[in-house]
């Protein structure tokens, strides 16, 4: 987008943006925009649940796939200890390690865990708890 700026004497400076050629270019019919298709637990979509704004723990990405790495930061700590429940019968854990004025923990979802959305609890300077879900995409 360009911007041009117009004066008179009369009236006060005004912009005013004008498209380039490229964002005016429509999408070509043969190149549909990517569809990524919706995780799902047990044949209907998945959503992952969302903690408040500003949350001290956050989890990224929200959704994964079982075997796949996620990683939990917890803001504005130097160490804390992060506990993952509901896949497997032994404790599954990990011990955040300092990055920057944060704590982040890297974990792998294991193989077999059963989809939907399971707890995170955090331990340590805080005490607080997010959640992540499991799902399979089609």
């Amino acid at each position: 987008m360009t911007t041009e700026t117009q004066a008179t004497e009369t009236e006060p400076e005004r912009k005013t943006e004008t498209k380039t050629e490229t964002e005016t270019k429509t999408r070509e019919e043969g190149d549909p925009p990517a569809k990524v298709e919706p995780y799902t637990c047990n044949g209907k979509k998945l959503s992952a649940l969302r903690g408040p704004r500003g949350a001290k723990v956050t989890v990224r990405p929200s959704i994964v796939e079982p075997g796949q790495r996620f990683e939990v930061r917890v803001v504005g700590v130097s160490e804390a200890r992060v506990n993952l429940a509901g896949v497997s019968d032994k404790p599954f854990g990990a011990e955040a390690k300092p990055d920057g004025n944060d704590a982040v923990a890297s974990l792998t979802m294991p193989a077999n865990a059963p989809c939907g959305n399971k707890l995170i609890t955090v331990e340590g300077e805080i005490s607080d708890q997010a959640s992540i879900a499991v799902g399979t995409r089609p």
